[in-house]
């Protein structure tokens, strides 16, 4: 399954949490306040479903759902604008290759949580390693990452950039509403 494959069958149904993600960020701003942006959002959903395991599951799922299309959209978005100019550089295209393979792994353990029928112990166990395993992303990318992009980009490329990344945001959440 491509990631296009992948990111429709994720998506499928999911209108609000779509119109959600196509309204995020403002105009104006850099790829980098974006990305901190939707970093921010979706760690916050992250932490209010991991942090209510008193919960059913089938009360958590609407939040599962709109975390996850924001995910499959925010890393597909991510790779084809920001690490794709820089995979460019010799100076950073080990740690785009290194972030890349870390939006695989999530994109994995996002069809493990929807895909399988997981007893509640399981299925939290495994939403947590989600959370942590973004969490560990958002630090390494928001250091590491955006230091090479402020080092190879003016800010006028990186909020051309930013626009890409909402267009290109759109055009996923486009194909697979």
């Amino acid at each position: 399954m491509n990631e296009t494959q992948l990111a429709s069958f994720l998506l499928q149904g999911h209108s609000e949490a779509v119109m959600q993600l196509r309204l995020a960020g403002t105009v104006g701003t850099t790829i980098l306040e974006l990305l901190e942006q939707e970093h921010a959002t979706i760690m916050m959903q992250l932490d209010d479903i991991c942090g209510r395991p008193e919960r059913d599951l089938a009360e958590l799922r609407p939040g599962f759902l709109a975390v996850q299309m924001m995910l499959v959209a925010h890393s597909l978005a991510e790779e084809r604008v920001l690490y794709a100019r820089l995979k460019q550089h010799e100076t950073s295209f080990k740690v785009a290759l290194e972030s890349g393979a870390d939006h695989e792994m999530i994109s994995r353990l996002l069809e493990d949580l929807s895909g399988l029928d997981l007893g509640r112990e399981q299925w939290f166990t495994m939403a947590r390693s989600l959370r942590d395993l973004v969490q560990q992303h958002v630090e390494t990318e928001e250091s590491e990452v955006f230091e090479k992009a402020r080092d190879l980009f003016d800010q006028a490329e990186l909020k051309v950039m930013a626009a890409d990344m909402r267009a290109e945001a759109n055009r996923i959440l486009l194909a697979v509403a």
